[in-house]
């Protein structure tokens, strides 16, 4: 028995029914947040549930553990982000904390910060990286709604 897809990439399900769709869709971006506060000079623990809210056109919006900043500090942001395929892409920014809102009864803040001095191509791989990502998505929810 032959497989005429033994040399491609795309997936499949036996011979004669192939995949409509890449499984490796659903898998998802690992993203490790480091975060210095120069104002207080301190660390927000390397550990700590830190997590990528949103991108902004200059920012962005994070949770980090409550009172680890305040409106008008300084940070040091460093973004690491492994895709499922093990590329890496890094972007380090200082910023500035222009809000922040208590979370989950206290234990965390959404904080919105506004990049003030980053390398424009780290940050333009790093936004491409997830804007092909939804693309990818919103294709998928399209195809499998028929549209």
């Amino acid at each position: 028995m032959s497989n005429s897809n033994a040399n491609s990439n795309k997936p499949y399900l036996g011979e004669e029914v192939p995949l409509t769709f890449d499984p490796t869709v659903f898998d998802s971006a690992k993203i490790a947040i480091e975060i210095q506060n120069t104002t207080t000079n301190t660390e927000v623990k390397k550990n700590a549930n830190v997590q990528l809210i949103e991108l902004h056109e200059r920012g962005a919006m994070l949770q980090i553990p409550a009172k680890s900043c305040a409106r008008g500090h300084n940070l040091m942001v460093k973004f690491r982000t492994e895709t499922p395929k093990k590329e890496i892409f890094e972007f380090t920014t200082t910023a500035k904390v222009d809000s922040t809102e208590p979370q989950d009864g206290g234990e965390f803040d959404q904080v919105v910060i506004v990049f003030l001095q980053y390398d424009e191509d780290s940050w333009e791989m790093f936004q491409k990286y997830f804007t092909a990502r939804q693309e990818e998505i919103v294709n998928f929810l399209k195809a499998a709604k028929g549209y």
